[in-house]
């Protein structure tokens, strides 16, 4: 089933519906869950794990994919580059760039917030990148960009 736009509903049920509202409706109209809400919460508010002296967003996958890396032979700061990068374009559906960028921006400002509360020392940054040629948005939690760091 789809689930009308935010506006959509606004138009039909009256300007007050609020985006609670709208998530309510979103989550029971397409079945989606407690598990898609709290999957969704999770990646919004992410609890991050320290490993090496690197942070990883356990909503992503990070401590594995880091884990994975480091096995590979990566330095610690490329593998908390790799295993934090998240394609931001595909992850709610096929968004269009300037939709990707908004919510990059989302996770880039929720991200950071969760690392200052959990981790207040700590020198890495969420980044939003796009690649134009793929036209791919992406975040990722690293060091501060350098020479040494893949962008």
């Amino acid at each position: 089933m789809s689930v009308p736009s935010l506006a959509e509903m606004r138009a039909t049920n009256g300007s007050d519906v609020s985006p609670a509202d709208y998530v309510h409706h979103a989550l029971r109209a397409a079945e989606l869950g407690a598990d898609f809400a709290a999957a969704l919460i999770a990646l919004l508010n992410p609890r991050i794990v320290e490993r090496e002296g690197r942070m990883l967003v356990e909503a992503v996958g990070a401590p594995a994919r880091y884990a994975a890396f480091r096995a590979q032979g990566q330095a610690p700061q490329e593998a908390e580059y790799w295993a934090n990068l998240t394609v931001v374009s595909d992850l709610l559906g096929d968004l269009d760039v300037p939709q990707a960028h908004k919510l990059a921006q989302v996770l880039r400002w929720s991200w950071q917030n969760a690392l200052a509360a959990q981790y207040p020392q700590a020198t890495q940054v969420v980044r939003v990148l796009e690649d134009r040629a793929a036209a791919e948005v992406l975040v990722t939690l690293s060091e501060p960009p350098s020479a040494s760091t893949p962008e």
